[in-house]
């Protein structure tokens, strides 16, 4: 099964916390960590990660892209995932965790769609937003 591993989660105080825990075998906790949940302040320093779905037990565990090309979803933007990427080498170092290749920061929940269609409709909304706004600046420039 794969688990995200709060033993070995850790946050970084940057005016927010960045939380970071690896996502591991629970057969085998000891193997190379590639993907990492991640969530802002809603962590402690050592062990503790209560982000999103993290503590959700479900049958099938779930996760989906979150902060791809410095973070297009949600609230991400690339100094958030520089803020990660060192929160995930403090981890790595604190806790001896190999790693094989480039950290890969996901977003964990226990409702896939329903985070997808938050996603849509945030995008709704803004393109909304935006083009009243447009209108609204090309109607006044006449």
């Amino acid at each position: 099964d794969t688990i995200v591993d709060v033993t070995r989660a850790t946050g970084l105080v940057v005016k927010d916390t960045f939380c970071v825990a690896p996502i591991a075998n629970s057969n085998d906790l000891t193997g190379n960590v590639e993907f990492w949940a991640v969530g802002k302040n809603c962590c402690r320093y050592r062990s503790s990660f209560d982000c999103d779905g993290a503590g959700i037990q479900t049958e099938t565990p779930q996760a989906i892209s979150y902060y791809t090309y410095g973070g297009l979803f949600g609230n991400a933007t690339s100094s958030d995932t520089h803020f990660y990427k060192l929160a995930v080498e403090q981890a790595k170092a604190d806790f001896g965790i190999l790693s094989s290749g480039e950290v890969k920061l996901v977003h964990w929940t226990h409702d896939v769609e329903a985070t997808k269609a938050s996603y849509l409709w945030a995008s709704v909304w803004f393109y909304i937003g935006h083009s009243i706004w447009n209108l609204l600046i090309n109607i006044l420039m006449g």
